[in-house]
């Protein structure tokens, strides 16, 4: 299991052809754009801070982390969020300079018997000591891409 620590990542600007899903993959999912604090739970709400080169969140650790193969348009970013950082936390964004959009989507039901995609609206909450699985026909991140592999 490859496990990430979200503050030791950063995305460099040019990309072989063969990595850039790998890539995009990291660029999607270690450098959240924007994870708060539950306010529900009393703390401070506030942003991850930024480096630079992204942002990250002390005690937010990515683990196996993967994108779907696409050689074009939409593809979906997965693998599993853990939250140590001693307080509930809401991933409202996420973001990459390899997408012209990402949004944070979920599978339901279609009422037909069929699944189908929505933007989560509010985002995904990441109880503390909890964690956020990111999974095919589940919780996702969608991207659009601008390139071609």
């Amino acid at each position: 299991m490859s496990q990430h620590s979200l503050s030791q990542h950063s995305l460099l600007p040019s990309l072989a052809r063969p990595t850039r899903r790998a890539a995009l993959a990291a660029a999607l999912l270690l450098p959240l754009a924007a994870c708060s604090s539950d306010p529900s739970d009393g703390s401070e709400a506030g942003g991850a801070a930024s480096d630079g080169g992204g942002t990250s969140a002390e005690g937010l650790t990515l683990v196996d982390p993967w994108v779907k193969a696409a050689e074009e348009g939409m593809t979906s970013a997965f693998g599993t969020l853990t939250n140590a950082t001693g307080r509930a936390l809401q991933l409202i964004s996420a973001s990459t300079p390899s997408a012209g959009m990402v949004e944070l989507h979920e599978t339901m039901g279609d009422g037909s018997g069929g699944m189908s995609m929505q933007k989560k609206e509010g985002g995904f909450p990441i109880p503390d000591g909890g964690e956020l699985v990111l999974e095919p026909g589940g919780d996702h991140l969608a991207a659009w891409t601008s390139w071609t592999c």
